[in-house]
């Protein structure tokens, strides 16, 4: 039997002009950890050809403690938003925040991180913020991986 992975998005895309208002919330972070998390134990994110930035082999996995920011977009972020809208019959291109949200998100906070830094560590330093701010899920953090199209 075919199961379903749950995903942390909804049906449609939400375009959303202006930059400042596509921070991510606490909630849908963590729902992309998962997403990765996932991703990464069942050996289906793999190093790119000609884009291994770890001098690992083309087709390893990625392992969940190496994964950077680098291979969530070039792995997850671009090739599943081009893959929606290629079955919605449009090609779209745009944010993963436009993606994941359902309505503007203006940033509470700005997050800043260095792209070959692992993301585990990045969401360390998230969690460590909501809680020694005393957060909800639903804070926002601007953060430019999810907030600006990574389509150039």
């Amino acid at each position: 039997p075919h199961c379903a992975m749950p995903v942390p998005w909804p049906e449609q895309a939400t375009l959303i002009p202006s930059l400042e208002h596509r921070a991510i919330c606490v909630h849908q972070l963590r729902s992309l950890r998962l997403l990765l998390q996932r991703l990464c134990e069942t050996g289906l994110l793999r190093e790119a050809k000609g884009n291994s930035h770890r001098g690992s082999c083309p087709s390893d996995p990625i392992d969940w403690y190496q994964l950077n920011m680098y291979d969530i977009r070039d792995l997850v972020v671009k090739p599943l938003i081009l893959h929606l809208e290629q079955r919605r019959g449009t090609c779209r291109k745009y944010s993963w925040v436009e993606l994941v949200a359902t309505k503007e998100q203006p940033a509470q906070i700005l997050m800043s991180h260095y792209w070959g830094g692992r993301f585990r560590d990045f969401m360390h330093v998230v969690e460590g913020l909501v809680k020694k701010r005393a957060f909800s899920a639903n804070a926002t953090l601007w953060v430019c991986t999810f907030a600006n199209s990574q389509f150039g």
